[in-house]
């Protein structure tokens, strides 16, 4: 007769009523059972059911398999079996039901992943020091044991003994009829985490090691495997190698794809180029591009940082600026990039004084007129297209002489009176803005008869030039943020005698005491900063370090005595010395707020007249009115505060006009000044220029007739400042109103002031190449930073 086998799992011990023969020999009982009687087994079964519990443990111990009884087993051996047993009585297996001696509580990080049936139908998992691991079966009340390598003995008790919470916890369909083991391959092979889970994972550890500047080679950290091992278990960490040479250059052309299809989706771009030296003197050139999208949204995104070698040649310039346009698709002759901003370097302008790949000069010849054979006239003719370049603003279709050409060509004058018309519904919220330049950027006169009008009479020789008015621009527009510093350093070079001699000691004093641990330790026990050195490559630096002196000692007037730099080393600074420096610093203030501006990362191109023209009234003290006498600037607030530093404020007003002049006629910059609706053409008034004359330029009546806008749009809830007047949103909000002009608004508004994004690419270069990466490969350093200056892309 063939007997099925125990219905228990191979456990160390097993409760319940079960039946079966014994087959041999006596079991070891292992040192962790102790001797509790059990209350549940029935003292009629006697020794046979004794003796297969001791079964079945020693069976579990030698990691045996469970076998069926041979088919030709008789009830005379299974007699002599009992007899046997009899014969030899063998102490009674007890089982437990306190955890087993040696052993320590599971972590919850370690059975986090788990399976559901192990945390739910089994409790108190321990381990001991020997590799094996314990469960208590609540239902049995019974301790069972496994390896971590090898869950069998827990797994097949739960699915015989308690099969059918096995099956609802595990999804299983019940166990088949052929009585077949399931296969332990799912329990015994280590875990692994999805393809795409480790993809996820390595792009967002690669964008960490971008962004964060953190080196390569920390991938072999021990503590960095550690963490990995025990947070994510699973994931399998990249090498150096493959970070390098794989997950980088994968993140890089994600990105770079990004910026391609955002840069497809704007009708205009601008380029910033600049030239940065690393600490270790190694040469690079880096481009930025700015442009606006459909949507009327400002974005302005790295696009590469090279190295070069030798001398940095306009050539060479040349060479890397074609080789950006090839590699991004960009185009000029089509109109895609409108402008390339530079600094004032002469190898910058000689650059682009050459000719560039696509970029034709147009001859606006009549065809009657015959061209004059004179060579001399051929010479100025080719010198003064070189020189000046009139832009064509263009929208889709055919190439145009002038913006209003174009719409002419296309549309009737009374269409595009309709088109320009405003809404009266519009109209009527506009007038709600009754604020004008009076609370604005501006805050100067109303009049052409004095101040700032007056004194640019000299840019204009006679009514005849007022007549002729034109606007032109060339593809290189210069910094005006640099332009700004240059007039500054005009202005230090021509600053009176003492202001020149304070401002050299300030340097020195400050240079004294941060190579001084005890000056630096007192300055800062004294007044709670430290003092800011000047610094050559930082816009306003200069101005950051007078005023931190002189606030240092407005704080403690009796610092200078504490101090080896102003006591040993260096005189005192006097109180008169101490006036010149205010002076300097008030004057100064008004340049940094106009270079702030500038190198904004919103639309700047607008601000730039406004800007000069208020920096001219600010730097105007006094003028000569109509009799002739000399009077006070009444709309300058530096009159009657300026007593010693005049000199000063009369060498930077004569930069200015020298430097920045061309602002007036330049079209990117008269067209964003009007195109902004916090300015129109109430600029104009404090110029030589004719209204009627600028005007002629550009029909824009319908427009110009609202409101100006408020430099401050509504105040933000939870915020004490409001929010600054962004003009792309106002044309966002009506360009229902104005279809064309919106458009010629949203490219000109769109071109920046200033390099500052490039140069703030630069600083962060500083980060990358530290102390310990000096010698990062220029193709990786390139990867690195467009990751982290493009972060926001993705």
């Amino acid at each position: 007769m063939r007997m099925s086998p125990p219905s228990a799992a191979r456990g160390k011990s097993v409760r319940g009523g079960q039946t079966g023969r014994s087959r041999g020999r006596p079991p070891k009982v292992l040192a962790w059972q102790k001797t509790v009687p059990s209350p549940t087994v029935d003292e009629e079964l006697g020794h046979v059911h004794e003796e297969m519990l001791l079964e079945e443990a020693q069976m579990i111990e030698d990691e045996s398999n469970v076998t069926s009884i041979q088919p030709d087993a008789t009830l005379e051996g299974t007699a002599a079996s009992s007899h046997q047993s009899q014969a030899n009585p063998q102490p009674a297996l007890q089982v437990t039901t306190k955890p087993p001696d040696g052993t320590k509580v599971i972590s919850a990080i370690k059975m986090a992943l788990w399976p559901s049936w192990r945390k739910k139908m089994f409790e108190d998992w321990r381990e001991s020091r020997d590799g094996k691991v314990y469960a208590f079966c609540e239902k049995c009340n019974t301790y069972y044991s496994g390896t971590w390598h090898a869950f069998s003995n827990i797994s097949l008790h739960a699915s015989r003994v308690h099969t059918e919470d096995y099956n609802r916890l595990m999804a299983f369909p019940a166990s088949n009829s052929s009585g077949q083991q399931s296969s332990i391959t799912k329990f015994t092979a280590e875990l692994k985490i999805p393809v795409v889970r480790q993809a996820k994972l390595d792009q967002l550890l690669t964008r960490a090691f971008a962004t964060g500047n953190i080196p390569l080679y920390f991938l072999q950290n021990e503590d960095l495997k550690a963490f990995k091992k025990l947070g994510i278990p699973g994931y399998k960490l990249p090498t150096e190698i493959t970070m390098r040479r794989r997950h980088m250059p994968a993140e890089f052309f994600r990105i770079q794809k990004i910026l391609q299809e955002k840069i497809l989706q704007c009708t205009a771009v601008t380029l910033i180029i600049d030239i940065w030296s690393s600490k270790r003197m190694c040469g690079y050139i880096g481009f930025t591009i700015e442009g606006v999208t459909p949507d009327f949204e400002i974005f302005t995104a790295f696009l590469c940082i090279r190295q070069i070698f030798g001398r940095h040649t306009a050539e060479g310039i040349l060479a890397e600026f074609e080789d950006i346009l090839r590699e991004w698709n960009l185009k000029i002759s089509v109109g895609t990039v409108i402008r390339v901003v530079t600094d004032s370097g002469s190898n910058m302008i000689k650059a682009f004084d050459l000719k560039l790949p696509g970029y034709v000069e147009k001859e606006n010849e009549s065809e009657n007129e015959e061209p004059d054979p004179s060579p001399d006239a051929a010479t100025n003719q080719n010198e003064a297209a070189s020189n000046l370049e009139m832009v064509d603003l263009e929208l889709t279709g055919p190439v145009y002489d002038s913006l209003m050409e174009m719409i002419d060509a296309n549309c009737s004058r009374q269409e595009v009176n309709v088109l320009m018309e405003a809404d009266q519904e519009e109209d009527d919220e506009h007038q709600e803005i009754e604020e004008g330049l009076n609370e604005s950027y501006l805050g100067i006169p109303r009049t052409t008869s004095s101040g700032v009008a007056a004194d640019l009479s000299h840019l204009a020789t006679g009514v005849n030039d007022l007549a002729t008015y034109e606007m032109s621009s060339k593809l290189r527009e210069s910094c005006k943020a640099h332009d700004l510093q240059n007039v500054i350093k005009d202005g230090l070079n021509q600053i009176e005698v003492q202001a020149g001699a304070a401002i050299k000691r300030v340097s020195k004093i400050i240079n004294s005491v941060r190579m001084s641990v005890n000056d630096t330790e007192a300055v800062f026990k004294a007044v709670g900063f430290r003092l800011v050195a000047k610094n050559a490559t930082r816009w306003n630096s200069q101005l950051a370090s007078l005023r931190s002196i002189i606030k240092a000692i407005d704080y403690d007037p009796q610092l200078q005595t504490h101090l080896n730099a102003t006591t040993k080393k260096h005189s005192k600074l006097t109180p008169l010395e101490l006036k010149l420096l205010k002076e300097v610093i008030l004057i100064l203030t008004h340049f940094q707020e106009a270079t702030d501006d500038f190198q904004g990362d919103y639309e700047t191109i607008g601000s730039v007249i406004p800007a000069y023209i208020d920096l001219l009234n600010k730097m105007t003290l006094s003028f000569v009115d109509s009799r002739g006498a000399t009077v006070v600037n009444p709309e300058c607030p530096l009159a009657g505060h300026i007593i010693h530093c005049k000199g000063f404020a009369e060498a930077l007003k004569t930069s200015l006009k020298k430097r920045m002049s061309s602002v007036l006629h330049n079209t990117s910059c008269v067209l964003g000044a009007i195109l902004d609706p916090r300015f129109k053409t109430e600029w104009i008034s404090y110029t030589h220029l004719n209204e009627g004359d600028v005007l002629s330029c550009v029909r824009f009546e319908t427009y110009l007739s609202d409101p100006i806008a408020p430099m401050e749009s509504e105040e933000v809830p939870g915020k004490s400042n409001p929010r600054p007047f962004r003009p792309l949103k106002y044309w966002l909000n009506n360009r229902h109103r104005f279809p064309y002009l919106s458009l010629i608004a949203r490219d000109i508004l769109g071109t920046p002031a200033s390099s500052g994004s490039v140069e703030r690419c630069f600083s962060t270069s500083l980060d990358i190449i530290g102390i310990k990466r000096g010698n990062l490969k220029a193709d990786i350093f390139n990867q690195l930073l467009f990751i982290k200056r493009n972060r926001n892309l993705v």
